[in-house]
């Protein structure tokens, strides 16, 4: 018996309103890489202002309670993810201390406790960002409560021990090694990070005090990478901040897999694979942007998610704003994806259980806030951004950020109301001989600025709900002059959108890269042709190599909004139009994640040459491991591989029997369309509805099941899947469905409908969402898809 009773309770969960507060906490894990679960205790100080007999906190129901306290005896109630600590007596008000023993397995997913296996080697690590702290040990799991940690670890001694803060004593005894970090400042819990396992470390130059960067053995490689890049961005932003990086030392951390790609844990940086190996990613942004977080997140901390911009969409901008050369050229392409027409609004209510890092916050959030910057002067921003990051410390909201803005004179109020905006606004610009009229087609509430430039003059204007005239002359006019901007472009004669891309060699290459996300925006919503389309994108792309990646992703949106009949004319172009993007370019110019991204795309268009490349690939994937190949070829290796019905059958144990999540997505997208049995397929479904909310599980979830409704009757649980889908809201049931998936978004909301537990707000989720699948379906059925192949 253990002395305390644990009750079940099934309500809905709500936040932590109650009037006790934690003041600090203590961990203390035993942590065992070769063990399945590790250990702990947990003591919390807590401030008590009302008299109550019952305290709740969060530790999710894997967390095994063994031991609790509440100043005394306590009881314990479940309720969900929340627990209810029942103080025998009540204690009084001042300060009192809870006190749990516990238990946690480690985490088969990807967020949580984390354990992977690399080679023969195993690593311990959290990944605990938004809500998954509760995963790992009970506490206050909200970003309004910021306090002070005190964490113990004892491990097998021989491995690296890791936490937010410096070490403040170490003993060993009988191989074991006990590691007492110093406590923290003030940090919520999603923010609390530790590292067991057998990294080596090097050090970081640039760093004050030292710090170092811990790589897996046998990957020195990408140690070096992060070398490379972490003095130059900590001096910049140290500069931009006009202070040195908080919480040092911060240490880098080389983790096996990371779902984010990155997290910035105070003093424990942690960085997945592919952020350091895909050519594709460049290490200076990552770096940048959790150091960024330093300031942005981590010292200004959040009161609730709703303002998740706050450190999101400012670190964004932050690490993107001094980048040069490749480095900047790969962040503009980045941005393109903040012009998206179904962007999601940055700034809105957020409830438990519905908490998720949207990819808005990234890339939509940094071009809207560098519009404004821009707008207001870059120096003049990051002034009141100083402000900012020195005044407010503790828990805040936008209203802090405002008002630092106002206190150093920088008005940025239209800024606050374009966070509440879904969308990103569309421009329509007319030519005459005086200059251009720019009328705001979508938001003309929302006063918006927007920069011109042609051939040899430049202009701002503002525009609102009356057309707007600027003195910008010349041969063409570009509205996002330098890249920046918050706005979809389109003009009224079609002829003056020709006149911008002839003129691509007169274009930087980050205003070429802009102009051509605009021309994918243009394309998706019905007001470019196809023919034209691929044609800009043609001219942009010999002016200018950085346009050549935004290029090659162009046949897949082509193929998601062509119907069937189309495919092989686009295939026709592709294999056609491809081989010359990398004509007498050398691998520095071009870069290798553009040639890789050649190879995948030519295989999907069926030329031989390239899916042998990739199946030899695949094979030999499969024999030494799939981690050994670059990010964007593994799926693509694995999938030509596996079309072979021999082939299929030796991935299905290797999805099985992989420990790394993110190897068995691989796998499993692998085995879409592949020469699988039945029961071969039943089994990659019953993995994939093992956690129906993550979108990549999902994606590959319907990609396996199309066309196979019959073999798997009965076996899927269609509403789970629409019920995680329309809970985590539009945007994610938007990923859920092919762009022009109307077949299956009706299915989706006709089961979803029919449920007892339907949530609220369904018919407004269905409307927004048909109104994305009706907008694509009238691209589809507006162009002539035979004219798809511009003139060679």
């Amino acid at each position: 018996m253990l002395g305390f009773v644990v009750v079940a309770l099934a309500q809905e969960e709500v936040r932590l309103d109650q009037p006790v507060r934690p003041l600090s906490q203590l961990l203390e894990l035993t942590v065992d890489p070769a063990a399945e679960r590790i250990v702990g205790h947990t003591r919390i100080e807590l401030q008590v202002d009302v008299s109550v007999p019952r305290v709740r906190l969060h530790a999710a129901k894997h967390v095994v309670l063994t031991k609790a306290s509440l100043g005394g005896k306590a009881a314990v109630m479940r309720d969900g993810s929340q627990v209810t600590l029942v103080a025998t007596k009540p204690p009084k008000v001042g300060t009192t201390t809870i006190d749990l023993e516990f238990e946690v397995p480690y985490d088969a997913g990807v967020h949580g406790l984390l354990r992977m296996t690399e080679g023969e080697r195993t690593y311990v690590y959290t990944d605990l960002e938004p809500d998954h702290a509760r995963e790992v040990f009970p506490c206050f799991d909200e970003p309004g409560f910021a306090i002070p940690w005190t964490v113990s670890i004892t491990a097998p001694a021989g491995n690296a021990v890791l936490a937010n803060a410096p070490v403040a004593e170490r003993t060993e005894k009988k191989g074991l090694q006990t590691v007492t970090f110093a406590t923290t400042p003030a940090l919520p819990s999603y923010l609390v990070a530790f590292a067991v396992g057998p990294w080596v470390a090097r050090d970081l130059p640039g760093s004050t005090p030292a710090a170092q960067v811990w790589a897996m053995p046998g990957h020195e490689g990408d140690a070096k990478a992060v070398q490379g890049v972490y003095a130059a961005q900590a001096a910049r932003l140290a500069a931009t901040f006009d202070e040195p990086v908080p919480n040092a030392p911060n240490h880098v951390v080389l983790v096996p897999h990371l779902y984010a790609g990155a997290m910035e844990n105070p003093g424990l940086i942690t960085v997945g694979p592919h952020m350091v190996r895909d050519p594709a990613v460049p290490m200076a942004s990552t770096m940048a942007h959790e150091l960024a977080h330093q300031w942005l997140g981590n010292r200004s901390t959040l009161k609730w998610w709703d303002d998740l911009w706050l450190n999101e969409s400012l670190a964004s901008w932050v690490a993107g704003a001094g980048l040069e050369g490749p480095d900047a050229l790969s962040a503009a392409h980045t941005l393109g994806y903040g012009l998206d027409a179904d962007g999601a609004a940055l700034r809105g209510p957020v409830e438990p259980g519905e908490i998720e890092l949207s990819r808005w916050h990234y890339s939509r959030g940094a071009r809207l806030v560098g519009t404004f910057a821009h707008a207001v002067g870059e120096d003049a921003f990051q002034k009141g951004l100083r402000r900012y990051v020195r005044d407010y410390r503790g828990p805040v909201d936008s209203a802090a950020f405002f008002a630092s803005m106002a206190a150093e004179g920088v008005n940025v109020k239209e800024l606050e109301r374009w966070l509440y905006a879904q969308g990103t606004p569309l421009i329509v610009l007319t030519r005459d001989a005086d200059g251009v009229v720019i009328e705001h087609a979508d938001r003309p509430d929302l006063p918006l600025p927007v920069f011109l430039r042609g051939p040899s003059s430049s202009a701002k204007a503002v525009v609102a709900s009356d057309p707007v005239k600027a003195a910008v002359g010349g041969a063409w006019v570009l509205p996002l002059a330098g890249g920046v901007g918050f706005a979809r472009f389109d003009f009224a004669d079609p002829a003056d959108l020709d006149a911008l891309v002839a003129a691509a060699p007169e274009l930087t290459a980050v205003e070429a890269v802009a102009v051509a996300a605009n021309l994918r925006e243009l394309f998706e919503a019905g007001r470019l042709a196809p023919d034209r389309w691929l044609a800009h994108l043609t001219t942009l792309s010999a002016a200018h190599p950085a346009v050549r990646s935004v290029a090659v992703e162009s046949i897949e949106v082509l193929h998601d909004y062509a119907p069937d009949a189309a495919d092989a004319t686009i295939d026709a172009w592709a294999l056609t139009w491809l081989p010359k993007l990398l004509e007498g370019l050398p691998d520095d110019v071009v870069g290798a994640g553009v040639r890789q991204r050649v190879t995948v795309a030519m295989a999907r268009a069926g030329d031989p040459e390239a899916r042998e490349e990739l199946r030899a690939m695949g094979e030999k994937a499969l024999e030494e491991g799939a981690s050994g190949l670059p990010e964007v070829l593994r799926a693509e290796a694995l999938r030509v591989y596996g079309e072979e019905k021999v082939s299929a059958v030796k991935l299905m144990p290797v999805l099985v029997a992989a420990e790394d999540d993110a190897l068995r997505r691989t796998y499993a997208e692998a085995l879409v369309g592949a020469a699988i049995d039945t029961e071969a397929r039943r089994k990659v479904l019953g993995w994939m509805m093992a956690d129906v909310r993550d979108p990549w599980r999902r994606w590959v979830w319907k990609s396996v099941y199309r066309g196979h409704e019959d073999e798997v009757a009965g076996f899927l649980d269609m509403a789970a899947f629409s019920h995680h889908a329309i809970w985590h809201r539009r945007e994610l049931l938007a990923l859920a469905t092919p762009p022009c998936g109307r077949d299956e978004l009706a299915n989706a909301f006709t089961v979803v409908s029919a449920q007892p537990w339907a949530p609220d707000g369904l018919a407004e989720e269905r409307d927004e969402v048909a109104e994305r699948v009706e907008a694509c379906m009238a691209v589809r059925e507006a162009w002539d898809w035979t004219k798809v192949v511009p003139g060679q």
